[in-house]
């Protein structure tokens, strides 16, 4: 059975992406968002993604325009300006996206940021965090019957410097 993954990160046709993944049925997911150092039951750390993070950067501005499209084989971005000329400064945002094949199971993942965060896991937000004054860390926790799960997030930078990393965390510790 082939799955056909769309990512929609614009307004116009064109800044559409259609992934075919081949795979089990997707299955339903029962996601926990964590704050950090809440006693969040440990979970497995989360394999790597099945290809690289697709990362769409665009104007909060003018949504829809200054639009650039990348491939990161890691998350883990640190500005103190706009990324991309034609982007303006402190008025931007990331969306990201990377497939997981999970075994059935509780997993958790990090993300360290500086700048306005909402996490979905198969479409459905599991974490969301203000634009903080420093870079801190949100634990986000899920169930999963197994099969593919989309990990998307998005960001904003509404001022001063800019940071997100995508962390694996010890499932021991959460740390």
């Amino acid at each position: 059975m082939v799955i056909s993954v769309r990512f929609f990160f614009g307004a116009t046709d064109d800044a559409t992406r259609i992934k075919s993944i081949p795979t089990p049925a997707i299955a339903a997911i029962t996601p926990v968002a964590t704050p950090r150092g809440a006693g969040a039951q440990a979970g497995s750390i989360l394999p790597p993604p099945t290809s690289p993070w697709t990362a769409q950067f665009t104007s909060t501005l003018n949504p829809g325009t200054n639009i650039v499209t990348t491939s990161l084989p890691v998350l883990d971005l640190n500005f103190t300006s706009a990324p991309f000329a034609g982007l303006p400064d402190n008025a931007w945002s990331v969306d990201a996206a990377a497939g997981f094949i999970l075994n059935p199971g509780h997993y958790t993942f990090g993300i360290l940021h500086d700048g306005e965060l909402h996490v979905y896991v198969d479409n459905r937000e599991v974490a969301s965090d203000p634009d903080p004054a420093t870079a801190r860390t949100v634990d986000v926790a899920f169930d999963t019957k197994g099969g593919v799960s989309v990990i998307r997030i998005v960001a904003t930078d509404n001022g001063g410097p800019f940071q997100l990393k995508f962390l694996s965390t010890d499932p021991k510790t959460l740390t």
